[in-house]
């Protein structure tokens, strides 16, 4: 045997030695801060059922023949929010069921009687306002009144919401604006919007993961990533810090920050009537600075565990809440709970291991913020909706014990692409794999993405069929009865 076929069998030989130890699991269980805590649930499916078949009947109606109808509706559930403003009334009292309930009814008409869309959507501000006035005094912490606030807020955007997606797109509006008010803080305009610095910008993401961060929670959200506006007072240049699986925290510019795919975007403010924000207008710009020159100064890795209280790492909501703690302000007093077992299970292949945490999606609960405004696109809207379905099914599965695995063979190729990656990260480059995230990890990641893309592109295609048949959009029950028995097929043939 020459030199030459020698050294290539030992050159084989090592690579597959190498090869097998790469396929040694490493992987540790970490201990996991899980809360005690029981997941919100609606459980009115036959109400929600009893509403949409409401709304196929008002389909035959004659909008100018109930045109009085519709406006003394509206007119009774206005009248009925100006008397909250004197009243006294808990926000657990029924009077706010009776708010909720109305306008639900009411929303059955809009669809078809469209000329009363800016009106209805006014009332929903207006039952939003009052609601987050009233939380202001209240123990967000008590569980009773954390699952009402939810109820109450995340209802009025649920019915928006429906309503939008069974108008045509040009009638669909993008943005909702509220709460204007005058400010010496340095502010630029977004979209037609006046934002200021130290304003809160929550988005959702358009990646499946995006929808397991707003979903996977004791109180589902939309919203799965958070960043905030710092605007330099001397030569008013926007920049967006925020954090990012893939680089850490960032300093962005307006369009840097839109090129990122957004299905929604909402900004928050500090209330204007805190006593700290009396005391102290410029606190959200100072806010701001703050958390801008520490990401100037140093480069800061995702954090992954969702630890709030390790500044050396922050994950995006840990962003926000170091920025205004600097300022002696504390957010997200509705904290994130992550009790669901399947949930628990998902998340921390992930690397999560604290599931009392703070979320995006509730720091719009928070009672010391107040919305700004609110952009949504009709079509991406839809998208949207299907995701979270999708992700709800998923999230149904991990609770009946479903797993995420991967293919085992993958796992030396995942590590040498680690290694690789965590070269690029000491040269400030990003990486294939997230600093911070296992190779088991990455590809766990890889595996949820794959039932997500595969199953939401089956649910979609249920869903043109849906509205081929009946002439309209599916509500949020039927998506998910879509996206439960999509789910159920795909596992089943797997």
């Amino acid at each position: 045997m020459n030199k030459t076929v020698k050294f290539v069998l030992y050159f084989f030989a090592s690579l597959f030695i190498i090869y097998l130890i790469l396929l040694i699991p490493f992987e540790t269980s970490p201990e996991l801060n899980i809360p005690v805590h029981k997941k919100f649930e609606w459980n009115q499916d036959s109400y929600f059922k009893l509403l949409e078949s409401e709304f196929k009947k008002n389909r035959n109606l004659d909008c100018s023949k109930e045109d009085t109808i519709i406006k003394q509706k509206l007119d009774y559930l206005n009248n009925l929010l100006d008397s909250s403003y004197k009243s006294e009334k808990n926000i657990l009292h029924p009077f706010y069921d009776t708010l909720l309930l109305g306008y639900f009814n009411v929303s059955t008409f809009i669809p078809v009687c469209d000329r009363h869309l800016s009106d209805y959507l006014q009332l929903g501000m207006k039952l939003r306002n009052v609601v987050k006035d009233k939380s202001v005094y209240l123990d967000i912490k008590n569980p009773e009144i954390r699952n009402r606030i939810y109820k109450l807020l995340y209802g009025i955007r649920a019915a928006n919401e429906e309503v939008l997606l069974q108008l045509p797109e040009e009638k669909s509006p993008k943005f909702i604006r509220v709460n204007p008010d005058e400010s010496v803080i340095p502010s630029v305009k977004i979209m037609d919007n006046i934002i200021r610095s130290g304003d809160i910008l929550i988005s959702r993401g358009g990646a499946p993961v995006s929808a397991l961060i707003s979903r996977g929670n004791d109180y589902p959200g939309n919203f799965s990533h958070c960043a905030i506006l710092y605007v330099d007072e001397k030569t008013h240049q926007p920049y967006i810090i925020e954090s990012h699986i893939e680089r850490g925290v960032t300093i962005s510019s307006i369009d840097e920050y839109l090129k990122d795919k957004k299905l929604r975007i909402m900004v928050l403010r500090l209330r204007s009537d805190l006593d700290e924000i009396k005391n102290n207008p410029m606190l959200p710009h100072l806010a701001a600075k703050n958390i801008f020159e520490t990401a100037s100064q140093k480069h800061i890795p995702y954090d992954f565990s969702l630890n709030f209280n390790n500044p050396e790492k922050m994950f995006c909501s840990e962003v926000i809440y170091i920025a205004y703690k600097s300022q002696n302000i504390q957010l997200w007093d509705a904290m994130t709970y992550i009790s669901d077992p399947g949930t628990i299970d998902w998340l921390s292949s992930f690397g999560v291991t604290n599931f009392y945490t703070h979320e995006p999606a509730d720091l719009e609960y928070d009672p010391r913020v107040n919305v700004i405004s609110e952009w949504r696109d009709r079509n991406e809207l839809l998208k949207d909706h299907i995701h979270n379905a999708v992700t709800d099914a998923l999230l149904d599965e991990a609770n009946k014990g479903r797993k995420l695995d991967y293919s085992f063979y993958m796992l030396p190729i995942a590590r040498v692409i680690k290694l690789y990656s965590m070269i690029l990260n000491l040269f400030g480059k990003e990486g294939t794999i997230p600093e911070g995230l296992s190779p088991e990890s990455a590809l766990k990641s890889e595996t949820y993405k794959k039932y997500h893309s595969e199953i939401s592109e089956s649910v979609t295609g249920e869903v043109e069929k849906f509205i081929s048949q009946n002439n309209y959009t599916p509500p949020y029950w039927e998506l998910y009865n879509i996206s439960k028995n999509k789910t159920e097929e795909y596992f089943l043939n797997k």
